[in-house]
């Protein structure tokens, strides 16, 4: 009964469609980018120059991430709603009968000049390999595609913020079909293709500008101290662990020593946090 009063209100506010339209045009591109980290993979599975570089591509797909939860990219404008109770039972949602609310949407996602710096800055991730040959790819950027096909990711840096992102996407999803009546579902014939690392110096090329983007979304829209707030309280979490799991224990101190020699240089103010961690382990 409330979810038929709640469409029969929706039908009479058509401006929810274009709001809607426009929120998950940039949820799309943003969930590209994200996604687009996970196909790219060590030609050598324990080369440990190689594990350096995907730790640190890793650690840039974490500030995206971050930077998406802090501006609210899968959240709906305000001025639709800010809540929605989830139409599949899952870990995250487990009553269908509750509302879920999602997090404050940073209003200048939807003012057009920033929209269009933020449009510029995710396409220019996530369309790097489009419009390049096989050839090409690895002459600019140090990749190949792999000897075989393989369906499976890049595991993240930290999978609990990416998935995360993935509910709370698949939430905006539902809300713009229930509030606009928009198409939201993926063509599956789509593939994304799977690289390999075939050049260590160039791969790291393509690192650098995939992190002057990110540091460019960053910087529209001012939000530098809630990444590093974030990204510090991530690598914390590493340290964490609520069952005595040796084999997690041992992939998670594995992954903060790349991590902490990625951030020597680079992130020097992240070098703390990854110390906590590891004490906490041991």
């Amino acid at each position: 009964m409330a979810r038929d009063k709640a469409e029969t209100a929706h039908v009479e506010h058509p401006e929810h469609e274009a709001a809607l339209a426009g929120a998950l045009a940039l949820a799309n591109l943003f969930s590209n980018c994200v996604e687009a980290f996970g196909l790219i993979h060590p030609s050598q599975r324990w080369d440990r120059p190689e594990q350096l570089l995907l730790a640190r591509l890793g650690i840039q797909q974490a500030r995206l991430l971050i930077w998406g939860d802090v501006v609210g990219i899968y959240s709906p404008p305000k001025t639709v709603t800010d809540r929605a109770v989830p139409k599949h039972p899952s870990a995250a949602y487990p009553d269908l009968k509750e509302p879920t609310f999602f997090g404050p949407r940073d209003s200048r996602l939807d003012e057009p000049t920033v929209r269009t710096e933020v449009e510029q800055a995710l396409a220019a991730i996530v369309d790097r390999g489009s419009g390049f040959s096989r050839e090409e790819m690895m002459e600019k950027f140090g990749l190949k595609p792999p000897k075989r096909f393989s369906a499976e990711y890049q595991a993240p840096l930290d999978t609990n913020r990416l998935e995360h992102f993935r509910e709370r996407y698949e939430l905006l999803r539902e809300v713009a079909e229930d509030y606009a009546h928009l198409h939201t579902r993926r063509n599956n014939s789509i593939t994304h293709t799977s690289w390999q690392i075939a050049d260590n110096g160039r791969f790291a090329t393509f690192i650098e500008l995939t992190q002057q983007q990110i540091d460019h979304l960053i910087s529209i829209l001012g939000v530098r101290d809630q990444i590093d707030r974030g990204m510090r309280m991530d690598i914390k979490a590493f340290g964490w662990h609520l069952t005595q799991d040796r084999m997690r224990v041992a992939m998670d101190v594995s992954k903060l020593q790349l991590v902490q020699e990625a951030c020597r240089e680079e992130y020097p103010e992240y070098l703390d946090a990854i110390q906590q961690a590891l004490d906490h382990i041991e």
